[in-house]
C-alpha cells in the first residue's frame, strides 16, 4: 500500500490478493529504491528489490509525513469550520 500511495506503484491484483511478493512488487520496490537512492554502500553499488531496514525506514517516514500532513490539514480545516 505504501508504494502505491507514495509512488503510484502498479502492483498486480493477483499479488495483492495472494499477499505475495511477486514480480510487480519487486519492480515497484526497485523503482522506489532507485528514485530515493536507497543503497547500502557498505556492500552495494546499486539498488536492489529487497525491502530491508533502510527501505522500511524510508517508507515509514514518508507515510508518517503524509499522515501528519493529512491530520494537520484536517485539524486546521476543522477549526476554520468550528468543528474542533
Amino acid at each position: 500500500m505504501a508504494l502505491s500511495i507514495l509512488d503510484d506503484a502498479k502492483i498486480a491484483n493477483a499479488e495483492i490478493l495472494a499477499k505475495r511478493y511477486g514480480a510487480s512488487t519487486a519492480a515497484a520496490v526497485l523503482a522506489y529504491k532507485k528514485k530515493h537512492e536507497i543503497i547500502n554502500y557498505s556492500y552495494q553499488t546499486s539498488a536492489d528489490n529487497i525491502v530491508g531496514k533502510m527501505t522500511m525506514a524510508s517508507l515509514e517516514k514518508a507515510m508518517f509525513e503524509i499522515e501528519r500532513g493529512f491530520v494537520e490539514h484536517n485539524v486546521c480545516a476543522g477549526r476554520s469550520r468550528g468543528i474542533l
